[in-house]
């Protein structure tokens, strides 16, 4: 019988310890009860609205509970798909739910208004009047709180405004 040198042991115990960490990393962001409803928040939440401008899509809109993280995380909270760009791979929208195309956009860089680009507003749960304002900052860079909206619409126009009104519920 063959004996197993050290090296190798450790390697495989180190292996079994870094898949075991993954899972449960896993485990627990799915057990913190984050759960996404269609429609907007009526009770505690927080409403995501994607509305593709020129594009005949029906617009998306969520209700996301019990979540924590940034907004570009609340996209996967949603169930919705979103890609950065290769400059800004977690930071810069450039696709939502497959749209625009990668024929239309690659996403190599910042997408220009000419072929179209997500504008991100957001209506703050503490402003007394709930009305959307662009955010001065990008989805990675925002945590929403229970009561906040975020909007994201697709345009060729900068002047561009969601139509879909704010939630205005309150949280506890």
């Amino acid at each position: 019988m063959k004996s197993v040198p050290f090296r190798a042991v450790l390697l495989i115990l180190l292996a079994i310890v870094a898949i075991g960490s993954v899972t449960t990393t896993s485990n627990i962001s799915k057990s913190t009860g984050t759960q996404s409803i269609d429609g907007p928040c009526s009770e505690n939440g927080i409403t995501l609205v994607i509305e593709y401008g020129p594009i005949e899509q029906g617009s998306i809109i969520r209700c996301v509970q019990h979540f924590e993280g940034t907004s570009w995380d609340l996209f996967e909270a949603a169930d919705l798909t979103v890609q950065g760009t290769a400059s800004y791979p977690t930071s810069f929208v450039c696709r939502i739910q497959g749209i625009p195309s990668a024929e239309i956009e690659p996403c190599a860089g910042t997408p220009s208004v000419q072929t179209g680009s997500w504008i991100y507003f957001v209506a703050k749960a503490e402003d007394e009047e709930r009305e959307w304002q662009r955010s001065p900052v990008g989805a990675s860079s925002r945590t929403p709180k229970c009561g906040d909206s975020e909007a994201w619409v697709f345009s060729k126009d900068s002047t561009v405004s969601p139509l879909t009104k704010p939630s205005s519920i309150q949280c506890p």
